[in-house]
């Protein structure tokens, strides 16, 4: 019998269990179809177009599953010249007749291989990412700069999340460990000791702190040697993995909404009162990560729509015009009030705040 081996879709970032001899494997989740390919240890190679790939890496003897193109613990940056005329268009496109802006990152030259998490950071510019650590920055007109492979802390690294640094560039949350990217430049992974490396989902609050959740299903607070500096429990229900949660973002009023696992989880957590409440709504599973806006209310995708909770909890469809085809699977609050949204198939959408209301 094939060993099965557990990895992320580089779509969508749920959840699969695929035979690592096989030529495809395709999510339950998204149904989309990966291909398989197996190559020797320290091959980085140029991600190929289209169909996303999941890469098996032979090592002795030994596979050990990577789903990424990123497989190499070297920093590879490459500046992308001239891509934003070839596929980035403005917001009075027909697709997308609402949209500030509007780029479809599947047409790069030099593509991602899935579009599994995004962030806004403080100078307006955009940070997307797939689930093996491959980023995209896009500045705050659209304009693609640079991509980066993320050095990969373990060997079969998973991206976690995606949280802005206010005092500049960003955190990713990398195979249990966290790393800090300033000016196209990673870090070293924190904390050092690996026996350490628990972290799931990140996110910075109003004042510019790191947090994250453990693998012991705690609520922590970052320091800069990347260890905890303050823990508190989450009460997660039986059957959650907090390591599975998609994401964890900071209301105004110091409450956290966290993403739960693919489906129709998500919840209120109150770090004060150790309290955790799930958001009930009408609909069948949440598509997205959940945004928290300035105002103090939460946006989501549910339904192929985007729903808005306000501060006072009531839900409203916002009536914002798309295709029919087009789904978000990670949303991200801009500074301004602008949502900032992702495609499992590449397009990146900006909505006015006026919009949202």
């Amino acid at each position: 019998m094939a060993r099965l081996v557990d990895v992320s879709c580089p779509m969508c970032g749920a959840p699969m269990r695929i035979d690592p001899s096989a030529p495809f494997a395709t999510c339950a989740h998204c149904r989309t179809q990966s291909r398989i390919e197996r190559v020797g240890s320290g091959a980085d190679g140029a991600p190929a177009a289209g169909q996303p790939v999941i890469r098996v890496v032979v090592r002795g003897g030994a596979r050990l599953l990577v789903s990424s193109l990123a497989v190499t613990a070297v920093l590879a940056l490459m500046v992308l010249a001239g891509l934003a005329g070839s596929y980035f268009f403005g917001g009075e496109s027909d697709a997308l007749p609402d949209a500030r802006l509007a780029v479809d990152l599947s047409r790069a030259a030099v593509p991602l291989d899935g579009h599994h998490a995004v962030a806004v950071l403080g100078d307006g510019s955009i940070v997307v990412s797939s689930s093996s650590g491959r980023t995209l920055r896009v500045d705050a007109s659209g304009n693609p700069q640079a991509i980066l492979d993320l050095p990969l802390p373990a060997a079969r690294a998973q991206l976690a999340g995606l949280a802005p640094d206010p005092r500049g560039g960003f955190y990713a949350s990398l195979g249990g460990a966290i790393l800090h990217v300033v000016g196209g430049a990673a870090g070293p992974a924190l904390p050092a000791d690996r026996a350490a490396r628990t972290y799931g989902a990140i996110a910075t609050d109003r004042e510019g702190r790191l947090h994250a959740i453990t693998a012991s299903a705690e609520l922590v607070r970052v320091g800069a040697d990347g260890l905890p500096v303050q823990r508190v429990a989450l009460p997660l229900p039986a059957g959650i993995d907090p390591l599975k949660l998609r994401a964890i973002s900071f209301v105004p009023d110091g409450r956290v909404v966290i993403t739960g696992p693919h489906g129709p989880s998500a919840f209120w957590f109150d770090p004060t009162r150790g309290s955790l409440t799930p958001i009930a709504g009408s609909w069948e599973s949440i598509e997205s990560t959940l945004a928290c806006m300035p105002d103090g209310s939460v946006v989501f995708e549910a339904g192929r729509q985007l729903v808005r909770i306000d501060a006072q909890g009531r839900a409203a469809s916002l009536q914002i015009r798309r295709p029919t085809g087009l789904q978000f699977g990670a949303l991200a609050a801009a500074p301004n009030g602008d949502l900032v949204a992702l495609s499992r198939s590449g397009n990146l959408v900006r909505y006015d705040a006026s919009l949202l209301r």
